[in-house]
């Protein structure tokens, strides 16, 4: 029974891939996918994007997806796949793939136009969406273990997964930040021994990766230009500074 459910949801997400891939396939390059893809693109990266912003990993996405028509297609694809994959994960229900790439093709055309349809705002928000929802479905099944086991080579990835995810979109860089110093502090509370306590060096590492990936976004000369107000588009309001933070910037 296990085994062919197994392969009903092999076959599904199949399915739903190949549908995403034909999909993707027709969405356009435009805005600022033009100029990622143009010269303007390499000459950003000359000097690693210094004084432009700090979302290094995104803005090497954007620059990779605008010069292949078929890496686009193929990623955009597969990462929307996996997106309704670890929804289904998360949640638990069984359908949850099924609702969610429905939502998706019936998402209002503005919200769909800025994020799914639109390959530079699908490489900021829809890859760190599905980047930090691999980390939550990961550390959900850590949960179940009755003892965290220690494995080194999960503490890597994981904080490689954490420095990913911090170098992409602002917003999200704090989110995560957040979320990684929340689920080490539940994960050292939760796996309590004899009154003495476990150190949990996955959840450990995925927090220290956060940590160096914002530390690295936020040392780009641009932030500084935009606090001190000297940035020529994208400003801070001194007095929503939080709410700027949360929002993210550019």
């Amino acid at each position: 029974m296990q085994n062919r459910q197994k392969r009903a949801i092999a076959i599904r997400m199949g399915c739903m891939l190949v549908l995403f891939c034909v999909m993707c396939r027709f969405i356009p390059y435009t805005d600022d996918d033009l100029r990622w893809g143009s010269a303007m693109g390499v000459s950003r990266l000359k000097n690693f994007f210094d004084g432009y912003g700090g979302r290094y990993l995104g803005y090497l996405i954007i620059m990779t997806l605008t010069r292949s028509e078929i890496l686009k297609t193929v990623f955009m694809g597969a990462v929307l796949t996996l997106l309704c994959f670890l929804v289904r994960e998360i949640s638990g229900y069984e359908y949850a793939d099924l609702l969610t790439a429905a939502a998706l093709f019936l998402s209002p055309l503005p919200m769909f136009s800025q994020t799914v349809g639109w390959v530079s705002g699908y490489a900021n928000y829809v890859t760190s969406v599905t980047f930090t929802m691999i980390y939550m479905a990961w550390f959900l099944r850590f949960l179940k273990q009755k003892e965290p086991k220690k494995c080194v080579v999960q503490v890597a990835l994981l904080a490689l997964l954490g420095l990913a995810n911090t170098l992409i979109v602002e917003h999200f860089t704090i989110y995560n930040v957040v979320l990684a110093a929340v689920t080490a502090v539940y994960s050292y509370r939760k796996f309590g021994k004899r009154g003495k306590r476990i150190v949990c060096l996955q959840p450990l590492g995925y927090l220290l990766g956060c940590l160096a990936g914002a530390a690295w976004m936020f040392s780009n000369s641009a932030y500084r230009q935009v606090a001190d107000g000297t940035d020529w588009y994208r400003q801070v309001d001194g007095d929503n500074l939080v709410k700027t933070m949360f929002k993210g910037i550019g």
